[in-house]
């Protein structure tokens, strides 16, 4: 995340604002405790995660995601992190993969990311009359995608 946050001309940090906060709290953990070898396949996304930060709706969509992708792969999350899945949920996979430390998980891992990363936000291909009343109401204007019910 610090040389996404350089990448994107922002000030030094490991929470560039650029990015999504689900993606950057998956891939700050997850880096954080794989091997060096694996950790050499993260560099690609510090460029491809600089531009994912998205609408609210966008990013409660990937924290669910992250849930329902724990929930399959039999990852305990608590309850309170089910319902509310915020980055708890992308941390709780993150630990999950590194400690795995097979190679399948660690490619479910990126793959995952690729997943985040394609959410993008949900106003592409909306009208730009209506892309500038989000920019003016970012936190009331939105259309979501329908996203998939944590069980």
């Amino acid at each position: 995340m610090e040389l996404a946050s350089m990448l994107a001309e922002e000030p030094f940090s490991d929470h560039p604002r650029s990015v999504s906060p689900i993606i950057a709290r998956f891939l700050r953990v997850y880096n954080d405790r794989i091997d060096d070898e694996r950790r050499q396949e993260l560099y690609p996304y510090a460029a491809l995660v600089v531009g994912t930060r998205a609408s609210r709706a966008v990013e409660r969509s990937r924290a669910r995601h992250c849930a329902n992708w724990a929930i399959e792969a039999g990852i305990p999350l608590p309850l309170l992190t089910r319902a509310f899945p915020g980055s708890r949920a992308a941390a709780a996979v993150a630990r999950h993969a590194a400690l795995d430390g097979s190679e399948g998980a660690h490619r479910r891992a990126l793959s995952l990311v690729d997943e985040l990363i394609s959410f993008g936000d949900s106003w592409a291909g909306v009208p730009s009359d209506a892309r500038a009343l989000r920019a003016s109401r970012p936190d009331r204007a939105g259309v979501s995608r329908t996203p998939r019910r944590v069980r």
